[in-house]
C-alpha cells in the first residue's frame, strides 16, 4: 500500500514538477478570487453556545416587546457641566449627531423634563404645565443639579453622581428587514428542534439562514459606517471635554475592526518572523524564499476556501492565519533540514535522488505530526459554541492542506533547481548548526541528574500554575486599557449605569392571577 502511494506520488508530482507548480498556481489563483469577499462575524451567535436558551429567551422577549439599538456618547467637560458653554456644546453635539444616517433621535440632559426643579404636581404633569428643562432660561440650575444627582430616573444613568459627566443617547432607526429575517430564522429553528419541520420548511430554513447571513453583512457595514461617522463628529468636541463613544453597535463594529487588524498584524508579524528565522538558520536566499512561498500558498488556499464555503472569521478564529503559517513553516523546515543532511551525507546522489529520499524519509513523521495536531483541533468541534466549532474545522482542514502543499511545492521547486554545491562556507554553516544541537545533547548527557531535577521542578510549577487558572468573564478586560472601547465602556459601567440595559421579565403562569391583575 505504502509503495503504491509513493509510486502514484512519484508519477504525478516528482515526474512533472512544472505541471505540478502550474496546476497549483492555477488552483490558488481560482481560490484567491474569492478572498475580496471574505466576511467577518461579530454577532451574538459568534459568542454563545449553539441553541443557547438564554439567547433564545432574550430574542423571544425582544420580538414581543421590541428593542432599539442606540449609541452612548459620554461627555465630561473641563468646566461645569451645567454652564452655558457646556450646555451649548452638548446642544451642538446633538444637532450634528441627529443628521447622521439611520439616527432616529438624540436624547440629552437638555431635553429631559425636570420634575423637581421646582417640584411639579401630577396634575401639572398631566396638563403639561410647570415642566422645566435646561433649555429654559428661567430654570434653576442648582435645583436641576440636585435632581440630576439624586433622582432615580437620571442619577447614574443620564448623569454621574457628581454631575461632571453626562450621557447622550443616540437612538438608531430599527432595521425591520434584519429583525424580520432574524425572527423567521429563529421560529423555524425552534420548530426544527421539536422535529416538526416539513420538507418545504426545511428548505425555507436553509434559505432564511442564507438570507440572514448575507443581510447581516450589509447590516454590520451600515452600523460600522454610523459608528465611524459618530466618531468623526465627537472628535471635534475633544478639545474642551473628554468624550467617548459606547454602545452595543460600537462594540460589534470595533470587534470586526479588531479581527481585521489581528489578521493583518499577526500574519505580517509571522511572515517577518519566518524570513528572519530562515535567514539566520540557513543563510541562503533560496531557503528563505521556498518556505515563504509554501506558507503563503497555504494561507491563500485556506482564505479562498473559507470564503467560498462562507465560513465567517470571528474573534476566536482571528489567530487562524498566524497558527497556519507557523504549522506550515514547521513542516517545511523538517523537509529542508532532511534534504540538507542528505546533501552532505550523499554528495554523489543526483538532485532527483535526494528529493525522493527526503520525501520518503519525512512522509511518516510529518503525517503523524499532522495527525496528532488535527486530533487536538478536532476536539474543539464538540464544544457546542459555533465559532469554536468553525475554528476547529478550519484548523483541521488548514493543517491538512499545509501538509499536502508542503509535500507538493517544496519537492517540485527543488527538482527545478540545480543541486547546491557543497562549499567550505556551507559546510561550516551546517557544522555550526550541528554543533549547536550537539551542545544541548552533551549538556543533557553530562548533567542528566540536573536535567531531570529541573524537569520535575518545571512540571511542579506547571501543575501549580494550572490550579491558578481563572475563567475571564469580564468582557471589558478583553481589550487594552488604552483603547477607546475600554475607556468608554469603563466610564459608562462605573458612572452611567452600564452599556447594556437591565431588563426584568415577570412570567405569570397562573391565568387566574393574570385575570385578576387585568381587572
Amino acid at each position: 500500500m505504502q509503495h503504491r502511494l509513493f509510486s502514484l506520488y512519484e508519477r504525478i508530482i516528482l515526474n512533472n514538477p512544472r505541471l505540478t507548480l502550474l496546476f497549483t498556481a492555477m488552483l490558488l489563483a481560482a481560490l484567491a478570487i474569492n478572498i475580496p469577499s471574505f466576511k467577518l462575524d461579530a454577532s451574538a451567535d459568534s459568542l454563545v453556545l449553539e441553541g443557547d436558551t438564554d439567547l433564545d429567551y432574550y430574542r423571544i422577549i425582544n420580538k414581543r416587546y421590541g428593542s432599539d439599538d442606540f449609541l452612548i456618547v459620554t461627555y465630561t467637560p473641563e468646566q461645569d457641566l451645567l454652564s452655558d458653554q457646556s450646555l451649548a456644546q452638548i446642544d451642538a453635539l446633538k444637532n450634528e449627531l441627529s443628521v447622521l444616517p439611520t439616527v432616529a433621535s438624540v436624547v440629552t440632559i437638555l431635553d429631559i423634563p425636570l420634575l423637581q426643579s421646582p417640584p411639579v404636581t401630577l396634575e401639572g404633569i398631566a396638563n403639561g404645565e410647570g415642566i422645566m428643562t435646561l433649555r429654559m432660561a428661567e430654570t434653576d440650575r442648582e435645583l436641576a443639579r440636585k435632581e440630576l444627582s439624586s433622582s432615580p430616573l437620571y442619577r447614574s444613568l443620564l448623569t454621574s453622581i457628581d454631575t461632571k459627566t453626562t450621557a447622550v443617547q443616540v437612538n438608531i432607526v430599527r432595521d425591520e428587514r434584519y429583525f424580520e429575517l432574524l425572527h423567521a430564522r429563529d421560529d423555524l429553528r425552534e420548530q426544527a428542534k421539536k422535529g416538526v419541520l416539513t420538507e418545504e420548511q426545511k428548505n425555507q430554513l436553509s434559505q432564511v439562514e442564507y438570507d440572514f447571513r448575507e443581510y447581516s453583512v450589509a447590516y454590520n457595514q451600515q452600523q460600522s459606517e454610523l459608528v465611524d461617522r459618530a466618531r468623526q463628529v465627537i472628535e471635534k468636541y475633544r478639545g474642551d471635554a473628554k468624550v467617548f463613544l459606547g454602545g452595543v453597535p460600537m462594540i460589534a463594529a470595533d470587534m470586526i475592526s479588531f479581527v481585521k487588524t489581528d489578521l493583518v498584524v499577526f500574519g505580517s508579524g509571522i511572515i517577518l518572523f519566518i524570513i528572519f528565522i530562515m535567514a539566520v538558520i540557513f543563510r541562503r536566499p533560496s531557503w528563505v524564499v521556498i518556505p515563504l512561498i509554501t506558507c503563503l500558498a497555504t494561507v491563500i488556499f485556506m482564505m479562498g476556501l473559507i470564503t467560498w464555503l462562507d465560513w465567517r472569521m470571528t474573534v476566536i478564529s482571528s489567530n487562524f492565519v498566524a497558527l497556519l503559517l507557523i504549522i506550515t513553516l514547521s513542516i517545511t523546515i523538517h523537509l529542508i533540514v532532511r534534504y540538507r543532511e542528505l546533501l552532505h551525507s550523499l554528495p554523489d546522489d543526483t538532485q532527483r535522488q535526494l528529493v525522493e529520499k527526503t520525501v520518503t524519509y519525512m512522509a511518516k513523521p510529518c503525517f503523524y505530526t499532522t495527525l496528532t495536531t488535527n486530533v487536538a483541533f478536532a476536539s474543539l468541534v464538540v464544544s457546542g459554541i459555533r465559532p469554536v466549532i468553525d475554528f476547529g474545522w478550519m484548523m483541521v482542514v488548514g493543517v491538512t492542506v499545509a501538509l499536502i502543499l508542503s509535500f507538493i511545492l517544496l519537492p517540485a521547486v527543488l527538482l527545478l533547481m540545480n543541486k547546491p554545491q557543497i562549499t567550505a562556507s556551507t559546510d561550516h554553516e551546517d557544522q555550526s548548526n550541528a554543533s549547536t544541537t550537539m551542545l544541548f545533547a552533551k549538556i543533557a548527557e553530562r548533567f542528566r541528574g540536573g536535567v531531570a531535577v529541573m524537569a520535575i521542578m518545571l512540571a511542579a510549577i506547571s501543575i501549580w500554575g494550572i490550579t491558578q487558572l481563572k475563567v475571564e468573564n469580564r468582557f471589558i478586560d478583553y481589550f487594552k486599557d488604552t483603547t477607546e472601547i475600554y475607556q468608554g465602556m469603563s466610564l459608562i459601567d462605573e458612572q452611567l449605569g452600564g452599556t447594556i440595559p437591565l431588563g426584568i421579565i415577570l412570567d405569570a403562569e397562573d391565568e387566574e392571577l393574570i385575570f385578576m391583575v387585568d381587572n
